[in-house]
């Protein structure tokens, strides 16, 4: 039999999400059982299929992303695939697209089995400038947009029993204030 994995990593350009891919690339690179002695003869041979889609804002950098991976020679390019996936976190309409873009390329009857919840940064935005989806830029990047993502997904049946979802965090969440904007009133945390 054959196997088919699906990863999906938010930010996977640099840094956190790009290791990350490349760890998930590395998991699949040797015969699917790695010496489990409750595996039959017929699962540690079988072909293992894994497609890694890099969900990023800027193509350029994906791309370049992507180049890396598969110009390291370190995966079985016949066995990992790695997509990208146009994400902007702090944008809803980006993050719709992003889950139609997931749903269409995941066949039916298949999952997305890994979700890592990367994508985000900080802003020195004191104004409280908020986002089309009214909420400051630095919730909406970090939080929301993901959040908007998992439902989507869960909704799309492309995240259930047997996925398994990350959320990480960066910089942002260590310091950095962020503003809340109620009314009229602007407060900083």
């Amino acid at each position: 039999p054959t196997k088919h994995y699906y990863y999906a990593v938010t930010g996977a350009n640099a840094g956190l999400g790009l290791e990350s891919v490349r760890q998930l690339a590395s998991l699949h690179d040797a015969p699917h059982c790695n010496g489990d002695t409750s595996c039959s003869d017929e699962d540690a041979t079988a072909i293992i299929g894994v497609t890694i889609f890099l969900l990023c804002r800027n193509p350029a950098s994906a791309q370049q992303a992507i180049d890396s991976l598969t110009a390291s020679n370190e995966y079985p390019t016949n066995n990992v695939s790695f997509t990208y996936v146009p994400f902007d976190s702090s944008d809803r309409s980006s993050v719709k697209t992003a889950i139609e873009t997931l749903s269409q390329s995941i066949p039916d009857r298949h999952i997305i089995n890994g979700l890592l919840l990367n994508a985000g940064g900080f802003t020195s935005d004191r104004n409280g400038t908020l986002t089309k989806g009214g909420t400051t830029i630095i919730a909406e990047t970090n939080l929301i947009g993901h959040a908007v993502l998992v439902d989507g997904l869960i909704q799309s049946k492309k995240l259930q029993q047997g996925s398994r979802v990350i959320f990480s965090g960066s910089e942002a969440g260590m310091g950095e204030p962020f503003a809340i904007k109620w009314g009229n009133d602007l407060d900083y945390y």
